[in-house]
Parts: structure tokens; C-alpha cells; sequence
């Protein structure tokens, strides 16, 4: 069992890092609009035909949603930056203060992710996930 877990953590980071490289997708569209022919004898042109483009729009919002929500839970659901202390990469001892929520925009929609954050004595706060060795840089979105 653990050793699949090692091996969907493995996968998982690699993905994300595949993300990361994709780079921005809003420039452009992705819907295709639809219009009538204007030839009188096409369905197109009858009355009540199945209207297509409604059911694709609904389709694909709602998998773009369900693609986001999914996306969201998996990365969610490693704690593997969350511990008790953490060493700065400067060399300050920094001390858990919960877990931070930050929405960003992908092409599947808004996703908010939820990461540990911590704090040094003096109060400055540092997110170690947005600068993990391997992973995309989530403050790159931001």
C-alpha cells in the first residue's frame, strides 16, 4: 500500500510540474460559436431542434468544473510542507501558523489551494510550497 502511495505522490508531483511548464492558456477561445446555415430545409431551421451547442457548453463547463475540483482535492490533500518548525532557506527557525487559502485562475476554472504557512519571531511569514525544488512556482499565477 505504501509503496502505491509512493509511487501516486511521484506521479502527482510530476504532473504538477507539467502544469507548471504549460504556461498561460486564457489569450484566445476555447468555444466554438454555432449559428444557423440559412437554408430552410436544414434542421438547423426547424422548430425545436435539438440545440446542440447548449448541450456542448453544458458539457464542457461542467467537465472544466469537475477537472478543477478534482485538481484542487489532489493537490489539497498533500501535507507533506506541513510540519511543527521550519528552517528558512536564509537559516531562520520559522514556526507552523496553519494552512493559507489562495484562489488561482487555470484553464479549468478557479481552484484555491490551501498551504502551511509559518512564521519567525518577528512576525515575517514565508510559504515553503511556492518555492519547492520541483513543483511550479505557485506565485507565479499570482
Amino acid at each position: 500500500m505504501k509503496n502505491i502511495l509512493n509511487q501516486l505522490q511521484i506521479k502527482k508531483e510530476k504532473i504538477l510540474q507539467q502544469i507548471g511548464e504549460l504556461g498561460d492558456f486564457r489569450q484566445g477561445s476555447l468555444s466554438p460559436r454555432y449559428r444557423k446555415c440559412g437554408k430552410p430545409y436544414c434542421h438547423c431551421a426547424k422548430e425545436g431542434s435539438s440545440n446542440f451547442e447548449t448541450l456542448e457548453t453544458l458539457v464542457r463547463n461542467t467537465s472544466l468544473r469537475l477537472g478543477a475540483s478534482i485538481l484542487e482535492t489532489m493537490i489539497n490533500s498533500d501535507k507533506n510542507d506541513q510540519h511543527s518548525t521550519f528552517i528558512h532557506p536564509d537559516g531562520t527557525l520559522m514556526d507552523y501558523a496553519g494552512r493559507k487559502e489562495k484562489t488561482f485562475i487555470i484553464v479549468l476554472g478557479d481552484i484555491t489551494l490551501k498551504r502551511a504557512y509559518y512564521t519567525d519571531k518577528n512576525g515575517r511569514g514565508y510559504f515553503p510550497r511556492d518555492k519547492k525544488p520541483g513543483t511550479f512556482e505557485l506565485s507565479t499565477f499570482s
